[in-house]
């Protein structure tokens, strides 16, 4: 019996002194792309758009943000708001999401709701209606958080 315990010592011994010499390749580590969340806080100083169509005032937003941005134009042109539509806002210090959301009140006017679903890095801009058709499914493992009882 000892020899099996002294044996299962060593099988162990020689398995930690592997592992410490060829330890498990990490993956590489990716270039971490910036939260869209952080992105949606950052300051924007001064801001002036002057009657500058909707589609040009969101690549401006893109170009500034470096976030990709997504309009969901036929939504958008079936709720009555064209790619044209003027926007004028004036701001100074807002965040990005502040300023977003000042720009979809000025293209919707009081009738409409336009909203917004950000994901990685990118930003998809539609109506409220449209954006609150998907569904969202996420799965989490909760198998740490169950505490099992001694009976």
């Amino acid at each position: 019996m000892k020899k099996i315990a002294c044996l299962g010592m060593a099988v162990g011994l020689l398995a930690t002194v592997a592992w410490a010499q060829n330890p498990p390749q990490r993956p590489a580590a990716r270039a971490q792309a910036p939260s869209t969340l952080r992105l949606l806080s950052e300051r924007i100083p001064e801001l002036t758009f002057q009657d500058l169509p909707l589609d040009q005032v969101m690549e401006w937003l893109s170009e500034f943000t470096k976030l990709n941005i997504s309009v969901r134009w036929q939504m958008l042109a079936d709720a009555g708001i064209e790619r044209d539509r003027p926007i004028s806002i004036q701001a100074r210090n807002l965040t990005v999401s502040q300023v977003l959301w000042l720009i979809m009140n000025e293209a919707a006017g009081s009738d409409l709701k336009l909203a917004y679903r950000a994901s990685g890095n990118l930003l998809i801009l539609s109506t409220e209606e449209d954006l609150n058709r998907e569904m969202i499914t996420k799965i989490y493992d909760v198998a740490d958080l169950l505490v099992s009882l001694p009976r």
